[in-house]
């Protein structure tokens, strides 16, 4: 089965394409592939020798796009990038508003140096500031959604932690944290009690 595909769907020429993780299964997810359009980040290291798959959830602690479009989103990120010594080093990026895009920036198969000495975690990132912004329920839904995604596609139960559970941070934000997963306290989440809705996907991107 192929969980990853180019989507037709609300394609903009001008803009960056849609994929679709997990395609064709109950937690088929969409993400604007932004990889390539600009460096979002400088390249860590490449992995030599597969890594347990971890998942790590992350605020960019930034600004928030005034304007809800797929321009002034992709804009507001590229500012982002360009005002920080590591730029956007996550993976992905959700939005705060509108539809809650998906923002697939830096390739999972590659380290990126967004968690010290977890680079090679892949990293979900809300668009914020958590720390004093209320983070929308349906956003936080969005990243987990997205994480059962990347689950399903690996056909494996994946860890999910927080950036302050590996490093004296307040990522993702103290409004953010006690609404997503954690190093100590895991989600019983749909896939990880479905075994049969794991798996038959492959591990690269296409």
């Amino acid at each position: 089965m192929n969980l990853l595909r180019l989507s037709s769907s609300n394609f903009d020429r001008r803009l960056p394409g849609s994929l679709l993780v997990a395609a064709g299964t109950q937690y088929e997810t969409q993400v604007r592939d932004a990889r390539g359009l600009v460096e979002w980040s400088p390249l860590a290291s490449r992995r030599h020798i597969k890594e347990d798959r971890l998942i790590l959830y992350h605020h960019t602690a930034g600004e928030v796009p005034p304007h809800r479009s797929t321009r002034a989103e992709l804009d507001a990120l590229i500012v982002e990038a360009r005002g920080g010594k590591w730029g956007l080093p996550y993976n992905f990026v959700v939005m705060p508003g509108g539809h809650h895009r998906i923002w697939y920036l830096n390739d999972i198969d590659a380290n990126w140096p967004h968690t010290y000495g977890h680079n090679g975690a892949t990293a979900i990132a809300a668009m914020g500031n958590y720390s004093h912004m209320i983070p929308r329920a349906t956003m936080v839904e969005r990243m987990l959604r997205l994480a059962d995604a990347l689950a399903t596609m690996w056909g494996l139960q994946v860890p999910e932690w927080q950036h302050r559970d590996v490093y004296p941070t307040e990522c993702p934000g103290h409004l953010l944290s006690p609404l997503l997963p954690q190093k100590d306290r895991q989600r019983s989440a749909d896939w990880q009690n479905d075994p049969a809705a794991i798996g038959g996907g492959s591990n690269t991107w296409q």
